[in-house]
């Protein structure tokens, strides 16, 4: 179930599903979003799809990262998913806020960062580095939950924490203003 208010989306997850933003960033572009855990379950993963990610309309028991179209993190496990999953990051608690950026195509692939609370250190930080997936034309935001509550902010609200320093990252809202 998703309810918004003032540019800022809840999500409730109740059984095992995921949802992907209409919102993308294009290739040759850098963007960033925010995910407030108000109720943390058993499988959060959250991050990006391609474009070419399968919407599916029945269980598979796959989520965000399970695939070669998707990128995920898991701070209740605290693995990161990508075709399978191997362990990465902190671990997540109720009220914190997790920062995701992507840049696509800037130099070559994709990369995708994770921070929470604002830290971008380990054992945080770039969660993947894939130079040789430049058939990557766009990413949007994709979530996967299972009881599980969150508030997305895709830019409209003011963020709570800064990007990555390393890069001019653009919110997803912004995007989506400027037709992208």
């Amino acid at each position: 179930r998703m309810a918004g208010a003032g540019g800022v989306v809840m999500i409730q997850f109740y059984k095992f599903s995921s949802v992907r933003s209409k919102a993308y960033c294009p290739r040759g572009g850098a963007a960033y979003y925010e995910i407030e855990i108000l109720r943390l379950g058993p499988y959060p993963q959250f991050g990006f799809c391609t474009g070419a990610w399968e919407r599916v309309d029945k269980h598979t028991g796959n989520g965000v990262g399970d695939d070669a179209e998707s990128w995920g993190v898991d701070g209740a496990k605290q693995r990161r998913w990508h075709k399978g999953d191997e362990a990465f990051g902190a671990k997540w608690s109720e009220g914190d806020v997790i920062g995701v950026a992507c840049e696509v195509g800037v130099e070559g692939g994709v990369r995708v960062w994770v921070s929470v609370n604002g830290s971008w250190a380990p054992p945080n930080g770039l969660v993947f580095d894939h130079p040789n997936r430049t058939d990557v034309q766009r990413l949007h935001p994709a979530l996967t939950g299972s009881k599980c509550d969150v508030r997305v902010n895709l830019g409209a609200a003011a963020w709570r924490h800064a990007p990555p320093a390393d890069g001019a990252y653009e919110s997803f809202e912004a995007l989506a203003r400027h037709g992208v």
